[in-house]
């Protein structure tokens, strides 16, 4: 009875340790949630302290912002209307160029972004479509690869089974031993050959049977053989040699198109951009790839030197089993010795290929014991995507370090014009000296304004040049098409004159627009319709010129005899936009820094 009384007694204690345990635990997570509740109720307070608090200051910012927009349009309400009632001609010219280069420089900035985003996404097709055609063309090469080791795989596991086949059924040795084994056999015969003594076995011909078995194999090597020739030559090779050319194309093409673009984003100091010298870098490595391609499609792995000895080596046994097969006589017994010695040649010739297989070495270099580093399709990939990542946000940062420049040039421009106002804007007669002396207190000296009105002009002559000849190009490209519009107008109007039956040859100005061009096709087309009328005279059609325009020569006679051909109108207006934009900026500036003074 004591040992039951002790257990029970033992429950009990463990049960009251287990409750205080419980009541323990519940009263610390009442403290916790006491003070989760408390957190919670202070973090609530915060964040409304922080809402007032922020609400406070966007209310301080948005009257600040609109007190600084009312006292900016005073001031240049006021200095318009200083300019006007001063006659300040100088200040109101300077105010117009302002506004006008802002905008100008601001519009051919976002086109030059837009060029080069344009470009750029040219650029990431032809880096695309390079590593589409690369992966397939490896993934091509690789099922090449596969396909001629199982190719040498049967002839090897075809030329073992003849080698057994001889040394069970031809060659036997002279003294018959249950100790000689096949390779022994093999060794001990090829031994004797080489060393010019008479080997120690005798032949047993093979029955036409066994020769008609051994051709049916040797015909199935030669022309597994044979298909693995052809791809070193004929339509297999072209075709890799044609994808080849295509996977060049796209290097070519992200080339003249990273030129294009790099061209439009040179340094201060004329050197390349940064991606530039890491683009011939990227070509190097691919090029070098591409040669590798070419050892392998090509064969000078040494590859086809392999298949070819074995063709070489199996196209006359090929022929003489040929002829005994056809009821031709049969060899000597100690050819059919020379054939078996040729087996392990040629399995010897079949192992050293199946290494060579898919190798990017050439057989010369590796002869002369060159190193050799081989190029991955990964490392292609790796290098391409990082290039033309850095590419794509080096151009994307230039672009936004061209906006930001304009921003800052106007900025400057804007605050040298208030100091060129303020010193040419005339001081009324009854103003206080006090006042005078106040308001120009703010200003710049004379010699200030002149050395940064020097400053700021070579920065805005550099910067208007590089946008002007940056769109050159656009532009260029825009007469171009204007010129074959007017072409392709021109070749209409003959061919609608050649279906009214009048095979004239119209002088035609070069200045004429295409609404004019059309009014004519229609006149020729109203004139088709009188057929009742007889024929007159044929003459030469001559389509009056415009009003206003010169006069173009008819003849060949007065072309010469100006001794210059006419200017087209494209022509014309691109020389005289370069003309205007060199005389927007003028280089002698003293004039005016004089009057200012």
């Amino acid at each position: 009875m004591g040992q039951p009384w002790s257990e029970l007694s033992d429950v009990k204690e463990h049960d009251q340790l287990v409750t205080n345990q419980a009541q323990q635990a519940q009263e610390n997570l009442k403290a916790a949630l006491a003070e989760s509740e408390k957190n919670a109720g202070l973090l609530t307070e915060y964040h409304e302290l922080y809402e007032l608090q922020r609400k406070r200051l966007e209310t301080q910012v948005s009257s600040l912002t609109e007190e600084r927009e009312l006292w900016s349009h005073a001031a240049y309400s006021l200095a318009l209307k200083v300019t006007d009632a001063n006659s300040l001609a100088s200040a109101k010219r300077l105010h117009m160029s302002e506004k006008g280069w802002s905008k100008l420089a601001t519009h051919f900035t976002i086109v030059l972004g837009d060029k080069d985003t344009e470009q750029l996404s040219t650029l990431q097709g032809y880096v695309d479509k390079f590593r589409e055609l690369i992966g397939d063309f490896h993934q091509q090469l690789l099922k090449s690869d596969e396909k001629s080791r199982v190719r040498l795989s049967q002839i090897k596991k075809g030329i073992q089974k003849w080698i057994e086949e001889f040394q069970r059924e031809i060659i036997f040795p002279k003294e018959l031993s249950q100790t000689h084994t096949p390779d022994t056999f093999s060794t001990s015969f090829r031994h004797s050959s080489m060393s010019g003594r008479p080997p120690d076995y005798s032949v047993m011909p093979p029955d036409r049977e066994t020769i008609g078995k051994l051709f049916q194999d040797m015909r199935f090597w030669e022309e597994t053989i044979n298909k693995e020739v052809e791809k070193f030559g004929g339509d297999v090779l072209l075709s890799f040699e044609e994808s080849m050319y295509h996977i060049n194309k796209q290097m070519e093409g992200w080339t003249e198109t990273a030129l294009k673009v790099f061209s439009r984003h040179l340094s201060d100091d004329g050197t390349e951009f940064p991606a530039h010298e890491k683009m011939l870098v990227m070509n190097k490595l691919v090029e070098n790839f591409m040669e590798l391609f070419k050892v392998r499609v090509n064969g000078e792995n040494g590859v086809a030197k392999g298949f070819i000895t074995l063709a070489n080596a199996m196209e006359p046994w090929d022929s003489r089993l040929n002829q005994i097969v056809n009821g031709g006589s049969l060899p000597p017994e100690s050819e059919w010795g020379r054939l078996y010695d040729l087996f392990d040649d040629w399995i010897i010739t079949v192992d050293d290929t199946f290494t060579l297989v898919g190798s990017t070495q050439k057989e010369e270099d590796r002869n002369a014991n060159k190193e050799h580093k081989p190029i991955t399709i990964e490392h292609i990939f790796r290098n391409t995507q990082t290039w033309l990542t850095t590419t794509i946000n080096g151009v994307d940062n230039e672009d936004a370090k061209l906006v930001e420049q304009v921003r800052v040039l106007h900025a400057e421009i804007v605050h040298w014009m208030i100091q060129v106002l303020l010193r040419l804007a005339p001081d009324k007669a009854d103003t206080p000296i006090e006042a005078i002396e106040s308001s120009m207190a703010a200003t710049s000296t004379t010699n200030d304004i002149k050395e940064k009105a020097e400053s700021l002009f070579e920065r805005l002559t550099n910067f208007s040049n590089y946008i002007i000849g940056e769109t050159e190009e656009r532009a260029q490209n825009a007469e171009e098409k204007v010129s074959e519009l007017e072409d392709e107008l021109k070749t209409a109007l003959e061919r609608l004159r050649a279906i009214d039956g009048k095979s004239v040859t119209p002088t035609i100005p070069e200045n004429r627009t295409p609404s004019e061009d059309a009014k004519e096709a229609e006149v020729v087309k109203g004139k088709g319709k009188d057929k009742g009328k007889p024929p007159s005279t044929p003459t030469q059609m001559t389509v009056p010129e415009p009003s206003g325009a010169a006069k173009r020569p008819t003849s060949s006679t007065s072309v010469k005899s100006t001794g210059t051909p006419p200017r087209s109108p494209s022509q014309a207006s691109h020389r005289s936009r370069q003309a205007h934009a060199h005389q927007r900026f003028p280089r002698n500036q003293n004039n005016f820094l004089t009057r200012i003074s």
